[in-house]
């Protein structure tokens, strides 16, 4: 979930994935502008493709908000065998 904490101006998001196993994961949906007060979600898929181990990869999520403009979330997934 993202929020928009602000009063006056709409967020607006944009969110990349990077990490040498940034191709496992995609980002699926991003919220249309975010209202004063209200939220969005950030949706992001994860596909092995029959690899097994661990999958890191960070989330970075790009805004309009002055105080915080870029945010980094770690991904991980972990997979194990006979999975």
């Amino acid at each position: 979930m993202v929020g928009n904490e602000g009063i006056a101006n709409n967020l607006t998001v944009t969110a990349t994935i990077t990490g040498d196993q940034k191709d496992f994961y995609e980002v699926v949906t991003l919220p249309d502008p975010i209202g004063p007060g209200t939220t969005g979600e950030i949706v992001v898929a994860f596909d092995p493709d029959k690899e097994i181990g661990d999958f890191n990869a960070t989330l970075v999520i790009e805004s309009n908000d002055a105080a915080v403009p870029v945010v980094r979330v770690d991904l991980f997934a972990r997979v194990p065998q006979g999975s």
